[in-house]
């Protein structure tokens, strides 16, 4: 069925002559029954690796992170569209080069599930989705989501506070952009552990419980980003993903007989949906 399914989305929801709707040039899936299966269908499975930090109790020192709410993501989705773009037009690799685009739908389908599982566990879900550091045309920024996929109490469960989109908008300020990223992942390490004030009738007490995330993932990060992440001094680890949220992409352009040589341009958590 999967066999005959991958040539179907060439063709789905497609309205011609309608510009940007009128032809299907990928498909893509994350699997999470390893990389052989679904390559052997046709979607070709692409680097998945993240970076990880351990969440943490949040520090005392001043930081220059300022939390984001949902209000304020619609126009940086604009803006980081506009970039995104723009990095696309201006690219001169001759290779095919593909992007979901990280728009303000995306980051509420991610934000309307967290909302909905962390009421559900907590009686309370979390105000900050992401962080801001900087000024306009040198900022740095990210959104987040928290997941919760094993038992709260559980060191090996996987709950995470996912970065699903970073977005640097003046790469060459490295050093600026190095403080400005170390700001940033503290606060969502801070973000993982928060406490949610509960008052429990149990002998009168108050109990305080945390949102329970485990640690921080940024997804495929760039060479710059984590030349950056070096520079934090942040303590971090390199997950090479070979069985879980793979990232696989069936290619139906031209330009690129082989899918290996199509070049996926910020595969991060977003997209993972």
């Amino acid at each position: 069925m999967l066999k005959e399914l991958g040539p179907v989305l060439q063709g789905w929801q497609i309205e011609k002559g309608v510009p940007g709707r009128d032809e299907c040039k990928i498909s893509f899936l994350y699997s999470d029954i390893g990389k052989k299966y679904y390559s052997n269908l046709g979607w070709h499975p692409f680097p998945s690796s993240h970076m990880e930090f351990s969440s943490s109790v949040p520090s005392k020192q001043s930081s220059s992170a300022k939390p984001l709410q949902c209000a304020d993501l619609p126009d940086l989705c604009k803006l980081d569209q506009h970039y995104l773009k723009k990095y696309l037009q201006e690219v001169k690799d001759v290779r095919p080069h593909v992007a979901l685009v990280p728009d303000n739908d995306v980051m509420v389908w991610h934000h309307k599930r967290e909302d909905f599982m962390t009421s559900k566990l907590f009686g309370k879900s979390p105000t900050t989705k992401g962080a801001i550091v900087g000024s306009e045309g040198a900022r740095v920024w990210a959104i987040w989501t928290r997941t919760f996929s094993g038992a709260l109490d559980d060191e090996k469960s996987g709950n995470t506070l996912h970065i699903l989109r970073l977005v640097i908008e003046d790469e060459q300020a490295k050093e600026l952009n190095a403080q400005a990223l170390k700001d940033i992942i503290e606060l969502a390490q801070a973000e993982a552990t928060e406490y949610v004030n509960f008052l429990l009738f149990n002998c009168g007490t108050l109990t305080l419980i945390r949102w329970k995330c485990l640690h921080v993932e940024l997804w495929n990060p760039t060479e710059q980003v984590k030349e950056l992440v070096t520079k934090t001094g942040l303590e971090h680890k390199t997950v090479d993903r070979e069985s879980e949220s793979i990232a696989s992409l069936m290619w139906y352009g031209s330009g690129g007989d082989e899918v290996e040589e199509i070049e996926w341009v910020g595969n991060e958590k977003y997209g993972w949906c």
